[in-house]
């Protein structure tokens, strides 16, 4: 290296001096840093063997690559005869060694001044393709890096809840992966061994002899249906009006919508302003025990987990490998569950010991779950999946709630029970896909007596998720059809079903029944 800076340096001395750039040199662009980049002007274009200016400190500073290759010091040679020139940039300076610096700014030699920059141009020229190449590679492979380190870590930090969830369901510490929920393997791998089935539509467009209720339109409360709930529930405020002029008016909405092209999302803004009411949270004033629905969005179930103690999730009931993951932990977009204010004060707080509190701690055994297509990516199966996987935890929750209430009384599997005692479980549930919607019936599947066992999940065998009726949210009737699903779902949540759990809950605590029957009945109007 020192010798061919030597022979270098004496074909420069041994040629005609080249007269070092006025000012005005200095003021071309910054490619001009580079001599041959751009035109030479005048003089220089004369002795093509003449470096072009260097830059001003005025001039934007040069790219990494050749700040690098600055880095390379003049020889000894050089530092001996002549102090850095006063032509060099402004950073330049700071790259040389501290003992090649200035003394003076008019101490200049213009041979070595020549010799330097023709150097630092071949230096340039030969090292800036292969420096961009690699500085890029190792820009992209330390990106990768980073990346691949943050998805370790969000992998790491996410995939306890799913390995404690596994370990409630398999008993297991393995690892395997579980088909996305809107895969064409989700259910023959999920849903299918344990029997959670999306079975044949079995029509019922009357929801009131669905419930063996009494459709207000056929009373005095006709023109004012929200009143006629409100009889029973004074305090809760999710009743329809049936009103054909302002469904008329829904439709239309979804009439523009969809000449609109409007986007799945929009759909779904539209469908919970006109059919999901929510009760106030606040009970400040009410009476004890006043009965009230709560709506949860993206509830997270946690079964074994915080929250989810008492979570059991549906046992497989057909053979499956032991490294199967539970799917239970899911985020439903809407349920709709029962105020914990509805049970008496005396056994309020063990709750928890039986049943699934919310994290809010107000709200308990759902009874109601909605779904939505919410975009392009969402497939209508996915939608389906979801509502059948989330249904099946809580219709299996609400069926060992009922299994220990019968052992208390003294009942045993193989003996006493059969499914009349288990007719009132079931849960019920709604997929909105754009304009249309699906209401469904989610019922336990049982066999007496069991084949195997005398535990409470012997005579377990999956759920049935079957279709009640379908709407189209662009025909008047069809609206006001699904509101009458709606009135007549929470009127059976705030009533039938959520005095079917107290009847169970007081038959575990003997203390509670006393109460109840000192106080009166357990609901307040």
């Amino acid at each position: 290296m020192q010798d061919s800076r030597s022979r270098l340096n004496k074909e420069q001395t041994a040629a005609a001096p080249c007269p070092i750039p006025s000012p005005s040199h200095s003021s071309q662009s910054q490619r001009a840093q580079f001599g041959s980049l751009t035109e030479p002007d005048e003089e220089q274009a004369a002795d093509p063997s003449c470096p072009t200016s260097p830059p001003p400190d005025s001039e934007k500073p040069l790219s990494e690559q050749a700040r690098l290759v600055l880095l390379t010091e003049p020889d000894e040679e050089q530092v001996a005869a002549s102090p850095c020139p006063t032509s060099s940039p402004p950073y330049s300076s700071q790259l040389l060694s501290e003992q090649a610096r200035p003394s003076s700014p008019t101490e200049t030699n213009e041979e070595q001044t020549a010799a330097l920059w023709v150097k630092v141009r071949e230096q340039c020229f030969e090292g800036m393709a292969p420096a961009t190449r690699s500085s890029k590679a190792e820009t992209e492979s330390k990106s990768k890096s980073q990346t691949g380190t943050n998805r370790s870590a969000i992998t790491k930090s996410t995939g306890s809840k799913s390995r404690k969830t596994q370990s409630v369901i398999t008993g297991s510490g393995k690892s395997k992966s579980l088909p996305k929920i809107k895969s064409k393997d989700f259910r023959p791998q999920v849903m299918e061994p344990r029997r959670i089935r999306l079975s044949s539509p079995q029509r019922e467009d009357d929801p009131f002899i669905h419930f063996g209720t009494q459709d207000p339109e056929t009373t005095e409360y006709r023109d004012i249906v929200p009143e006629w709930y409100q009889r029973q529930w004074k305090y809760s405020h999710v009743w329809h009006s049936l009103d054909r002029t302002k469904a008329a008016d829904e439709a239309q909405e979804y009439r523009e919508l969809i000449a609109g092209r409007e986007n799945e999302a929009k759909y779904s803004d539209n469908t919970k302003s006109y059919f999901f009411k929510s009760d106030k949270l606040s009970n400040v004033g009410l009476p004890d025990r006043v009965r009230k629905t709560l709506s949860k969005s993206l509830w997270g179930p946690n079964p074994g987990g915080p929250g989810g103690a008492v979570l059991k999730c549906p046992p497989p009931v057909q053979p499956v490998p032991d490294t199967a993951l539970s799917p239970f932990d899911r985020n439903p977009d809407l349920t709709y569950w029962l105020r914990v204010e509805s049970f008496h004060p005396s056994y309020r707080s063990a709750l928890p010991f039986f049943v699934c509190i919310d994290s809010s701690g107000k709200g308990t055994c759902p009874y109601m779950t909605v779904e939505f297509k919410k975009d392009r990516d969402t497939t209508l199966q996915e939608a389906e999946n979801q509502l059948a996987i989330s249904s099946a935890l809580v219709v299996y929750n609400r069926f060992l709630l009922r299994c220990q209430q019968l052992r208390e009384s003294g009942q045993k599997p193989l003996k006493e029970w059969d499914k009349a005692k288990f007719n009132g479980i079931k849960h019920y549930g709604f997929v909105f896909h754009e304009f249309r919607a699906t209401l469904y019936i989610v019922r336990p599947a049982l066999e007496f007596p069991p084949l195997v066992g005398d535990a409470d999940s012997s005579c377990w065998r999956g759920c049935d998720i079957v279709p009640l009726e379908r709407f189209d949210a662009t025909v008047t009737d069809s609206i006001l059809a699904l509101k009458k699903w709606m009135n007549e779902i929470h009127n059976w949540g705030l009533g039938e079903y959520c005095d079917d759990i107290v009847s169970d809950l007081e038959a575990l605590q003997p203390a509670a029944k006393r109460d109840r029957d000192r106080d009166g009945p357990n609901r307040s109007h």
